[in-house]
């Protein structure tokens, strides 16, 4: 891809990684726990639909109580401004960089929840999924391609089953959570 659209794609991955933020922020809660809204430590609300309420979140410190509130300032937006430029030097085509771009960004705060409470919640595993075969599924179109669908699928329903294996096999080291993960990752790998 050219350099003016590699830039474009680093953009787009900043924008990603101030929302992938808020994200993992709100999912940073235990198993059965409704997603978190207010700060850790003071209890003032801190996830609101008003955008100033997520800037404290962005900002990583309570308006309140300026207790540190996730990761560092902007690490989450550099580091996809990155890694999605990277996609983009390495995929041929568009939608392909897209749906490995929609895989990074999912899986950045599938990392940050995890960290921070050992889970990956199942709405995130399930919007990798549907992201990326649908960024695929267009690829397939666009491209004159319809077998890559397939093959990515494939791909995925393989990782599903040796996840699985694995899981049953550790006995709790690996959880289903990571199993419905996997689906994602073998279809973008695939």
């Amino acid at each position: 891809m050219s350099p003016g659209v590699i830039t474009v794609f680093a953009i787009i991955g900043v924008l990603a990684g101030m929302g992938v933020r808020p994200i993992a922020f709100a999912l940073s809660v235990p198993t059965g726990q409704p997603p978190r809204t207010s700060c850790p430590r003071c209890h003032a609300l801190v996830l609101r639909r008003e955008r100033r309420a997520v800037v404290a979140v962005l900002v990583g410190r309570c308006r309140s109580c300026r207790t540190r509130i996730g990761v560092p300032p902007a690490m989450v937006e550099v580091v996809l401004g990155v890694v999605f430029a990277l996609l983009a030097c390495r995929q041929s085509g568009v939608w392909v960089a897209l749906a490995c771009c929609w895989l990074a960004a999912q899986g950045a705060a599938v990392a940050l929840v995890d960290v921070a409470v050992r889970r990956v919640p199942n709405v995130l595993a399930v919007s990798a999924y549907a992201g990326v075969v649908a960024l695929l599924a267009v690829a397939g179109v666009v491209e004159h391609h319809p077998a890559t669908l397939l093959r990515a699928v494939l791909a995925g329903i393989r990782l599903v089953a040796f996840y699985g294996l694995i899981a049953v096999a550790s006995r709790g080291g690996l959880g289903m959570g990571d199993v419905k993960l996997a689906a994602s990752l073998g279809t973008g790998m695939g």
